[in-house]
């Protein structure tokens, strides 16, 4: 149970500095070296992916990767059309983890109402330590009948080329 809950702060953290950064001068976060990218055109999310998706396209770049915040993952899973039917299929069948051919990572960590789009041929997470947990005791803590326990990964995050990752944002309604 402990390893869980230091496992799901662990990787709540790691998704934190890999969207925004924080870790100065390290790394800026995928989210910060994105280029910007606005619809001028769509409104909804899925379409302005869609005019992403061309836009890297028209720049050399194969996006194959959309990280998606939960509640803009949870809107398009409920979705329906004028028939009343959910445009992501049967209520009852498996969820796909793709929006039109992308994979789909979700991100609580992205804001809400965005997109981050990436051609992950030009980004890498390079995993240097696997997560571990160590417990032990610290000064009197053996007598005061305590324990210090960390949970850690150790990671590089590689961001090799400026425009293979865009921050989608629709045009506003």
């Amino acid at each position: 149970t402990v390893e869980n809950v230091l496992l799901r702060s662990v990787n709540t953290a790691l998704d934190s500095v890999l969207v925004a950064g924080s870790v100065a001068p390290v790394f800026d976060g995928f989210a910060p070296l994105a280029t910007a990218f606005t619809s001028t055109t769509y409104v909804s999310i899925v379409d302005a992916i869609s005019e992403g998706v061309a836009t890297m396209q028209v720049a050399g770049f194969a996006p194959d990767l959309v990280a998606l915040n939960p509640a803009d993952w949870l809107a398009l899973n409920v979705a329906k059309g004028t028939d009343g039917q959910y445009l992501s299929g049967s209520y009852l069948a498996k969820l796909s983890q793709e929006v039109r051919g992308l994979r789909v990572v979700i991100s609580p960590s992205v804001t809400a109402g965005k997109a981050l789009l990436m051609d992950s041929a030009h980004s890498e997470l390079a995993i240097v330590d696997s997560f571990s947990v160590e417990i032990g005791t610290d000064g009197n803590d053996f007598t005061k009948n305590l324990a210090t326990m960390l949970g850690e990964i150790r990671v590089i995050p590689i961001f090799r080329t400026t425009g293979s990752a865009r921050l989608i944002t629709p045009k506003a309604a």
